[in-house]
């Protein structure tokens, strides 16, 4: 790449428009209008001397060169963001930024809404969008897609944890399992037995984690010859679905805390010795001291705390101390 022809303020729009494949989607992501983002697409399109991105039928692809500037670009991007993310001072009024937040569906109702309010009034031209853990959430966060992740999930399930060291996070809360079955449950009586737990049909969540073997995820995380026989990719699901059938399933205490008006079950302590869900905010190094990253992390643990009343645990994604963190305000 010659530089002294290219601007440099180009490299945003560019990078847009690779993982948005639309001019649209491209401009809303790095604040531009519409008209800036095609004239920014028809400079880059001189530069390269190719169309980048051409129409299919009612969609837009990449050309094999713009395929092959997708990595390279962003890393250059993610490069050039960290030489200047230092700044003198930081106004979250001013910020006019688009966030992506990856959180379980169990915790969503309990955190977003106090986020979000307080989000309108702190940084009222930030856009944030909240989306559900998916396969592809870790790949995004470590691309620098999502900015935050937060679930109760070991990083290991989702196939990367050869690259958990390019994450920090902070512990938030922990929550014990409970099993979960229908209200005159056919084959229960007034305690559950060790014997009956694992014999009982079980049904899984399947919170986007990279496999499709959900049955042996679980009896691994468990560590027990569970008898699992469906999934369901949301936890909030299962209250209903075990209401209504034999099926048993191990749910967190802290979902069963916003069910108000659930479906006639009755909870039942585990009958195994089961380590309790951790839940975490993760979030990639290459953030750690840019201003407005930092301001976002802090709202959030603390929506997220006072939330749910709970302690803050801070450490690694492989467990070991972090010490005094950024995220954590003492």
């Amino acid at each position: 790449m010659n530089l002294h022809r290219f601007d440099l303020n180009l490299l945003r729009a560019l990078d847009a428009l690779l993982h948005e494949k639309g001019v649209a989607l491209a401009a809303r992501r790095v604040g531009l209008s519409q008209p800036a983002m095609s004239a920014s697409l028809k400079r880059l399109r001189e530069y390269f001397d190719d169309p980048l991105l051409s129409s299919v039928g009612r969609a837009m692809a990449l050309s094999p060169r713009a395929t092959a500037l997708v990595e390279p670009v962003r890393e250059t991007l993610l490069s050039v963001e960290a030489l200047f993310e230092v700044q003198p001072e930081f106004d979250a009024v001013r910020l006019r930024q688009a966030f992506h937040i990856a959180i379980a569906d169990f915790l969503t109702p309990r955190v977003m809404p106090t986020f979000l309010a307080k989000l309108g009034v702190e940084a009222p031209q930030v856009h944030m969008h909240v989306e559900r853990v998916t396969d592809a959430t870790m790949r995004r966060l470590l691309e620098g897609d999502i900015a935050l992740g937060y679930w109760p999930y070991d990083v290991s399930l989702f196939g990367t944890v050869n690259r958990a060291h390019e994450l920090n996070c902070c512990r938030l809360r922990s929550s014990p399992w409970r099993c979960i079955a229908a209200l005159n449950h056919p084959r229960i009586s007034n305690t559950l037995s060790l014997d009956q737990y694992l014999a009982l049909p079980h049904i899984v969540p399947r919170p986007g984690l990279g496999t499709d073997r959900m049955d042996h995820v679980w009896r691994q995380t468990f560590h027990a010859d569970m008898n699992i026989v469906a999934s369901t990719n949301s936890l909030l699901d299962l209250p209903a679905i075990v209401a209504k059938t034999e099926l048993l399933a191990t749910v967190p205490e802290s979902m069963l805390e916003l069910l108000t008006d659930v479906a006639p079950i009755r909870v039942m302590p585990v009958p195994m010795v089961l380590a309790p869900l951790k839940e975490t905010v993760y979030w990639h190094r290459r953030h750690e001291n840019d201003p407005a990253h930092r301001w976002l992390r802090n709202l959030f643990k603390d929506c997220a705390l006072t939330s749910a009343g709970a302690d803050l645990d801070t450490t690694s994604p492989r467990g070991h101390a972090m010490g005094t963190h950024p995220l954590v305000t003492y």
